[in-house]
């Protein structure tokens, strides 16, 4: 699709600057950068959530390996103390 927009002169000597580096056309640099902006955004926006979900996935973890304690029949002390009497 076709659109027109108005910038600075100064943003579009920056922008063909940067186009002409990757070997693109403004356009298709302007198209990528917005969609990579886009995308950042959202990601941002759902940082909140994911966050949530690590905090999540670290206690579940932790409580299997609370469990994989308590379940030993001996506790580290005891290992360390068999192991030097060899």
């Amino acid at each position: 699709m076709r659109i027109n927009i108005t910038l600075e002169k100064e943003l579009i000597e920056k922008i063909d600057a940067e186009a002409r580096k990757k070997y693109v056309t403004r356009s298709a640099y302007i198209a990528f950068v917005v969609s990579q902006k886009i995308q950042a955004d959202n990601m941002l926006e759902n940082m909140p959530e994911l966050m949530q979900t690590i905090r999540e996935a670290v206690q579940l973890e932790r409580s299997k390996q609370e469990s994989k304690t308590k379940s030993l029949p001996f506790t580290t002390d005891a290992l360390l103390f068999t192991e030097g009497c060899e």
